[in-house]
Order: C-alpha cells, then structure tokens, then sequence
C-alpha cells in the first residue's frame, strides 16, 4: 500500500545567531603569563631593596591585586566557557539551515512519533487483510484496532473467489474431487478455503503436538486417509491399541492398506528398525515407490518411560535427515517435545529434524519448542479443537482440519477389508518358550483313587481287589473304603470281612 508522503511539522525558525568573534590568538596566553611572571619578579625586586615597613604595606596592596586578578580571571573565562557552548548548541542541517540542539530533539521526538503512527497503521492494515490476523500483535484481540478499520477499496484488483464449503458427510471424496489432494502432496487443513498442503519432496518428518482433546488424533487420521488413498506403505505404532478413541482403534477401516501394526515395544521397536532398513535399501538402489509412512502414536510417553532402546531413538533423527529423498517419512505425535521433558538428547535433536509441525492448543512454553518465535507461542493457548498452526515452508498459518469418519476410511481403503490388530507372532512364540513348563499336577488322594477305579467298572469290589488294582496299602484301602461309606459317596453291601463296595449312579 502505497501513500503520498505527508510533510512533517517543523518547529520556528530559531532566531539568528549573533555574529561569531574572531577566536583569540593562540600565542596571547603565554606571552600574558610571561609578562605577568616577569612583571611579579621586577615587583618583588624592588620592594626587597626598599625599607621592611614599606614593604609590608606593598605585601597587602600585592595580595589585594592578586585577589581581584583572580575574580576577575575566573569571570572571563566563564564568560567565555558559556560562549563556546552557545556555539556548539547551534548545529546545521542538512539544507544548511542553522538550529539550536533543544529545537533538534523537539524535532527528532516528533518525527519519531510520526514514524511510528505510519509502522502502526501499516501493521494495523496488514493484520486486518491477513490469513491469520490473530498472530499480529495488532490484532483485533491485542489491540482493538483492526476491527473498526473497513478493509480498503483497490480498483482493477481481481480478489480470487474461495472455493465453496464441504458439505455434510464424507469429505475425503470431495477434496479428491476437487483435486486438492494427491500427487505427492498431505492436505493438512484449510485456512479460509484454501487447501494447505506439505509436499512431501522437502518434509522429512512431521511433528503433531498438543494437548488431550485437542485434535491430534484427527490431523493424523486425515494425513492416514490421504496416505493410504494413494497407494503409500504405512507403518502404524499405537502404544495404546485398545483405547477406543486411539489412533489404532479408529484407524482400523485403514489397517487392510497397513503393512505393520504395532503396539508393544518391542513391536514399535522393530516397525522402526525395519523402516529403516527400508530407507538405507533405498539408498543403496532399491525403487523410491511407493513412498513409506511411518506414524507413531503417543512419542513422548514412550520416550518418558523408556519403552524404546537408546538405539531405536538415535535411529529417528538420522532417518528424518536421510530418507526424505528416497521416499521415506514419519509423522511423530506428542504431547510436546520440550527440552525438559524429552531431554537435551532427543529433544533437541528432534525438533531440528521435524521439517513440519502441527501444533494444538498447547502451553506457551510448551509449543516455544516447536515454534521459531514466543508471540506465535501464545497464540495457540487458544486454539479451539480442529484448529491447529501449521509451520513448513512458509510463515505459520492457521489451518481447520477437515474430520474423516468410517466412510472417508472406506473410500481410502480402496476395497481392502479392514483386519483387526494381532500381537507379532514371534513375540508370542518368544514369550511361550522364555516362560517356565508348567509344574505337574498334585497326585490325587486314595479316597478319589478309589472313587474313580469304582466308577470306571461300575461292579461292586471287595477290599482286596481295589487294594491290589491300586497298589496300596489293604489297612489303608479299608480305613477309606469305611470314610467313603459313612460319607455316602460309595455304598457297602455284604457281612463284615466279606464287603463289596459299588459307586451309586442313581
């Protein structure tokens, strides 16, 4: 926006300056003090050779001279001392007009006061036509202005109409239509309409930070979607795969396009390894197509708890600097990725790596992390759910992300039945042959012994005969033959000595 320079105010002439003085002769005083010194002496000669009274009387008239030399020699040179600075007050501009300092600063505070009005109104302007007024510190929420100010009239500027709204229902169809998704680019949101993309070319790994119920799970569902729409081999790490508003959970219409599903450890562990072994094939000469997602939900937790090796971690950051041009990428989810939470180690070393970031509502100190400035910091302590800050590329934009469902799923599942999410087989068979061989069963007792031999034949036996099919003691066959009968579970038939011992089936 251009404007015609408005004149600024000056302040009133000042008054001519009085006519410089010839400056005195540099040799005037010496010679001054010379004469004065040879002057004394003669003095002091004479009153020496003259009578002591008389000499007194010339003592005090000498001191009394001396006396007022002095005032007199400190008033000229104050005289002069206020002249010299009456000249140097007087300063001349540019244009050779003569002004007194007090007038220069008048003169300087107003220019800088009209300086800075202009800065403001600019600012004010720009912020009023800007995609994202409210990181400006003179926005409408900072400063109140740009509310008031009604946007300016440009004549022969075409405004480019936005593109209509979604409408209800599956929305993944829609962008697919209208051609804002694909070839080789992630629709990350929509600010005012207009698709905003990364282009995966120049993204090496995708930081997603927030807040609980902030949204994040959402962006990386829409990022899935697109990604699995088109073909992509996707990598999918849930630490928590039976919460029902987890990323595994709801992704599941998408897992029939998922290569690996993990949720232990040691299966996060190795998708990451084998990720990449991917990436460094890559580089060695193995095809670039398709491109390789790998998404892990929940980053920072794993880190706090060192649910991962030292040297899965150390893997991260030189994949995200490697493999971007060979196809392979990740998208990495946390609450935030802070230097205190994640350790100088990792955090640091992972927020150089992250090309984009999406970030939340989230704590100022928090999203400072992520985000190259504190004023754009606190401007995301008030972001609603579905709103987030993209940074990439270009300046951060505040972007709307568009909410997938089980029919934006099924379109970017391609036909692929979905399959629910199974432990790694060789953890299980690696878990089954560390665990100790279960220990034998206690022997049964003689009273179940006999029990069971009665009813397997269902004939009635004498004492002898269980004790000899048992191999057990006959003393001890009969004393629980005779609890077997008082107790009712057996029934006695026959004379004492001579008894037979049935189970009753009735």
């Amino acid at each position: 926006m251009h404007q015609r320079p408005v004149p600024l105010p000056l302040p009133p002439p000042a008054p001519p300056a009085p006519p410089a003085r010839p400056p005195l002769p540099a040799w005037l005083w010496p010679a001054a003090v010379l004469v004065t010194g040879a002057a004394a002496l003669g003095v002091l000669v004479v009153l020496l050779s003259l009578d002591q009274p008389f000499l007194i009387g010339a003592l005090r008239v000498a001191v009394v001279g001396l006396v007022a030399g002095l005032i007199g020699g400190l008033g000229l040179g104050l005289r002069w001392l206020a002249w010299r600075a009456q000249r140097a007050a007087i300063v001349t501009l540019q244009h050779g007009q003569p002004i007194d300092i007090r007038d220069l600063r008048a003169l300087t505070q107003t220019t800088t006061a009209d300086t800075l009005a202009r800065h403001y109104a600019v600012e004010l302007t720009r912020a009023a036509h800007s995609a994202f007024p409210a990181l400006s510190h003179y926005s409408v929420r900072n400063a109140g202005g740009p509310a008031a100010m009604p946007p300016p009239v440009r004549e022969g500027e075409l405004v480019a109409a936005a593109p209509p709204p979604l409408a209800p229902g599956a929305v993944l169809p829609q962008l697919h239509a209208r051609g804002q998704i694909g070839g080789g680019l992630l629709l990350a949101g929509l600010s005012g309409g207009t698709p905003q993309q990364i282009a995966m070319r120049a993204c090496g790994f995708i930081a997603v930070g927030g807040q609980s119920r902030s949204g994040k799970t959402t962006t990386v569902a829409l990022l899935l979607a697109q990604a699995a729409l088109h073909g992509w081999h996707i990598a999918l790490c849930d630490p928590f795969p039976h919460k029902t508003d987890g990323l595994l959970c709801l992704c599941q219409p998408l897992s029939g396009a998922l290569f690996r599903q993990a949720a232990t450890p040691d299966e996060i562990a190795q998708t990451i390894r084998l990720v990449d072994k991917i990436g460094r094939r890559r580089l060695e000469g193995d095809p670039r197509e398709p491109p390789v997602l790998l998404v892990i939900e929940e980053f920072s937790n794993l880190v706090i708890r060192r649910m991962l090796p030292p040297d899965v971690l150390d893997l991260l950051p030189a994949m995200a600097m490697a493999y971007a041009s060979v196809g392979v990428h990740a998208i990495i989810i946390g609450h935030e990725f802070s230097r205190a939470l994640l350790g100088e180690r990792y955090g640091a070393t992972l927020r150089r790596a992250c090309t984009h970031r999406i970030i939340h509502r989230l704590a100022p100190d928090a999203a400072e992390f992520l985000l190259p400035s504190a004023a754009y910091a606190r401007q995301v302590v008030d972001l609603q759910p579905g709103r987030a800050l993209l940074w990439g590329e270009d300046s951060p934009t505040l972007i709307s992300i568009p909410k997938v469902g089980t029919a934006d799923f099924q379109f970017a599942a391609q036909g692929r039945p979905p399959r629910p999410y199974a432990p790694w087989p060789g953890r299980a068979l690696a878990v089954a042959a560390a665990l100790p061989a279960p220990p034998p069963p206690p022997p049964a007792s003689l009273d179940e012994r006999i029990v069971a031999l009665l009813a397997a034949h269902g004939q009635a036996r004498d004492g002898n005969t269980i004790a000899a099919q048992l191999g057990a003691d006959l003393q001890q066959v009969r004393n629980a033959l005779t609890r077997l009968a008082h107790a009712g579970r057996i029934s006695r038939q026959g004379l004492a000595r001579s008894y037979t011992y049935a189970v009753d089936t009735h």
